[in-house]
């Protein structure tokens, strides 16, 4: 079975039926991806696993695999960093139409030369976890919802509380490192304000020992960290634990292994994504399996959007040249 030509990094694609309708593919990761006219039987094979597959399976991802399957818009890339922490990407045009999810070859045992897939499961929840990607990278109100980020800060209380190694806190304790959380999370997330990040925080824990939170944590403490990983050295400052930030460090990467690691200290979409991943993982996502009620319905604030996607029908368009990424 012929592979086909990889194509690298900045493509430009001609639509069959109309050749001044063309496409600029860039991709967000130095990645190699296979056309699907590039690659017509290896896709075939491909596509006829995913399809065996997903009648197996029911819930979100499967939707939305299928919908992506039926538009020939899922891609097998290769990553020419050859990073094994990166396991797919998405592609969209400027005005927000999806072109493609693509999924990383070796990180899932796909064998670019004939489209065998050993981690089919793992594959798809790849597809969806990008696809999520696309839904909160394009429309905007979704980061105005303020009922997401509530429950997100409580999701990542929970987190902490689990890969830390954080032993029972009292009550007060508890509400201590929800607002924290919350100030930290607001300020690496959506870049906010760090007065408007403590005000908003505030609004979140227990009223009784909101005054008296807010006076033992001063503001030289909320000022001094901007990234989300710094949590770690407030949790010390504010004597939650008593521990070492390597040690800490430590505890969370064990717990959580790099990859889901990485998505959670990340950007808001990789965030978001990785805690609905692990809702169907079996692997890579599932250590963020953390709390069950709250990912479903932080997944369930995100599916209405899945109807709103615009698509380009990627199947029309044909390579016609490429160059390298300067």
């Amino acid at each position: 079975m012929s592979t086909g030509k990889m194509v690298p990094y900045t493509t430009i694609l001609n639509n069959k039926e109309d050749q001044s309708d063309s496409l600029l593919i860039k991709l967000e990761k130095l990645f190699l991806f296979l056309p699907r006219s590039e690659g017509v039987e290896v896709y075939k094979n491909f596509d006829d696993q995913i399809r065996t597959y997903l009648n197996k399976i029911n819930g979100p991802s499967k939707d939305v695999a299928s919908q992506l399957l039926d538009r020939g818009a899922i891609l097998m890339l290769i990553n020419s960093k050859k990073s094994s922490n990166i396991l797919g990407a998405k592609s969209s045009t400027s005005d927000g139409k999806l072109l493609f999810v693509g999924i990383e070859c070796s990180a899932f045992d796909v064998e670019i030369t004939n489209g065998d897939i050993g981690n089919i499961e793992e594959l798809i929840n790849q597809v969806y976890y990008q696809f999520i990607r696309h839904i909160i990278d394009t429309f905007p109100e979704i980061q105005k919802n303020q009922d997401l980020h509530t429950l997100l800060i409580q999701y990542y209380t929970f987190l902490l509380l689990k890969s830390l190694r954080i032993p029972t806190l009292v009550d007060k304790k508890v509400e201590v490192l929800k607002y924290i959380t919350g100030i930290m999370y607001y300020k690496h997330f959506l870049n906010m304000d760090p007065y408007l990040a403590k005000e908003r925080s505030l609004s979140l824990i227990d009223p009784k020992f909101q005054k008296e939170i807010e006076s033992m944590i001063p503001d030289t403490f909320i000022l001094k960290y901007t990234d989300i990983k710094d949590i770690i050295k407030l949790i010390i400052d504010t004597k939650l634990v008593f521990d070492t930030p390597n040690n800490l460090t430590y505890h969370m990467l064990n717990s959580l292994k790099v990859i889901s690691f990485l998505s959670v200290t990340s950007t808001f979409s990789h965030l978001l994504s990785s805690i609905i991943a692990s809702l169907s993982s079996i692997d890579f996502y599932k250590p963020l399996l953390i709390n069950k009620p709250i990912q479903e319905h932080i997944e369930s604030i995100l599916i209405p959007y899945f109807t709103k996607v615009k698509y380009i029908e990627f199947s029309k368009y044909t390579v016609t040249s490429t160059k390298k990424e300067e």
